[in-house]
């Protein structure tokens, strides 16, 4: 056409600009050319507009990067987790059919908390690992977290990529696997014992909860199951509510978003403590044998406080979001412990307990609640239980 080699289609439009044709790198399927732009390789359409940069760079589509990553010791593997939604499933066979179609292995592993995802994830030597949930929302809702091989949260810069290649079909269609190439899928479901070997071996071998009672709320969520064994098998007397998930119940009128139910029963069998989860078991609100809810605050500057008293506070600091009440950086600064501050968000916290070498993280939103991110550090506060965790009078608060 005009005396240029090109490609058109039946009405003789251009397909693609003769400019971006290169050997190997126009496909004349998606109508998508692969070149370099700004020194990076990039995949244009017919008009020579950049639709995406390629993430790999010079490694080509995903096939032939997904083939590099495993000589370069990557394993192909996704790891797949969710909480007790019913919407769980159909995402979950979706994600797996498109993580499968452009050649990667998922295992599955069913309900599990987040922190076991993240923990899984790095233990079990995936790429990647993925969370279906919406945490503390309503069963309505769901979301996905996804963690890097390391079981950290990705940062912003990788999300983003992330959403600019769920939305580009011809990008994606462009790179489906074909014959041997297709990824495979596998539901594992002995996992949760290795999470919780793995909580347990953070626990003293000689020290039980034996002669504790302890009421647990798993909000009808992922730790449905497994916080019953973990407290079972450590010695303590357990009584387990909102432990009966249907795919519509989860967090409803239950958990940590609604603790008002453990509080009753803390009360009603007499018990020493009492633990509120989420729908994801990735926060935690605290009930003392009075009945009484611990206001976050509290609990951090209790628990800081006791660490520090014991030698065990990394670099006499702790982090929080900007959520927190001034008043807990007053009571903390008494007593010689720093306290940062982030954005809302635990993976803002994180970052900033990497950067100054901290041990603690503490969000707190519509409900307070921790993240203890270090069990070998905080296993003796769970072994003294009947001492009360250092206690914070209202008035130092005030």
């Amino acid at each position: 056409s005009d005396k240029k080699i090109g490609f058109i289609n039946k009405t003789g439009e251009w397909i693609i600009e003769p400019q971006f044709l290169a050997t190997k790198n126009f496909d004349p399927v998606s109508g998508l050319a692969r070149v370099k732009k700004e020194d990076k390789w990039a995949y244009v359409n017919k008009s020579g507009e950049i639709i995406s940069f390629d993430g790999i760079e010079s490694q080509g589509n995903f096939h032939e990067g997904l083939a590099k990553g495993k000589k370069d010791g990557k394993t192909g593997r996704i790891l797949l987790g969710k909480d007790t939604r019913r919407s769980g499933y159909m995402i979950e066979n979706a994600l797996v059919s498109g993580l499968t179609s452009v050649g990667y292995d998922v295992i599955q592993i069913g309900p599990m908390p987040t922190p076991a995802i993240a923990y899984l994830t790095a233990s079990m030597r995936c790429d990647a690992g993925i969370m279906l949930s919406a945490s503390h929302n309503d069963y309505e809702d769901n979301g996905v977290k996804f963690f890097d091989c390391s079981g950290n949260k990705l940062n912003v810069d990788i999300e983003k990529q992330i959403e600019e290649i769920f939305y580009n079909d011809t990008l994606i269609s462009s790179n489906q696997a074909t014959h041997a190439n297709i990824g495979k899928a596998k539901r594992i479901d002995d996992v949760i014992g290795r999470y919780i070997v793995h909580i347990k071996d953070s626990f003293p071998k000689d020290k039980n909860l034996s002669d504790i009672r302890v009421v647990l709320d798993t909000a009808n969520g992922a730790a449905y199951k497994l916080a019953e064994i973990v407290f079972d098998e450590l010695g303590a007397d357990v009584i387990t509510i909102h432990n009966k998930p249907n795919g519509y119940n989860i967090n409803e009128n239950s958990g940590a978003m609604h603790p008002t139910d453990l509080a009753n029963k803390v009360r009603e069998y007499r018990a020493d403590i009492g633990f509120a989860f989420d729908g994801d078991a990735d926060r935690v609100v605290v009930v003392d044998e009075r009945g009484e809810i611990i206001d976050g605050d509290k609990l951090i500057g209790a628990l800081t406080l006791y660490l520090k008293k014991h030698n065990k506070l990394k670099n006499d600091a702790v982090a929080v979001t900007i959520m927190s009440n001034s008043a807990l950086k007053d009571f903390l600064a008494k007593n010689g412990i720093k306290l940062y501050k982030s954005k809302v968000g635990d993976k803002f916290v994180l970052e900033v307990m990497k950067e100054k070498g901290l041990i603690i993280e503490y969000k707190k939103g519509k409900e307070p609640y921790l993240k203890l991110l270090n069990y070998d550090e905080l296993s003796e506060i769970f072994q003294n239980l009947k001492e009360r965790v250092t206690r914070i009078k209202e008035d130092e608060f005030e």
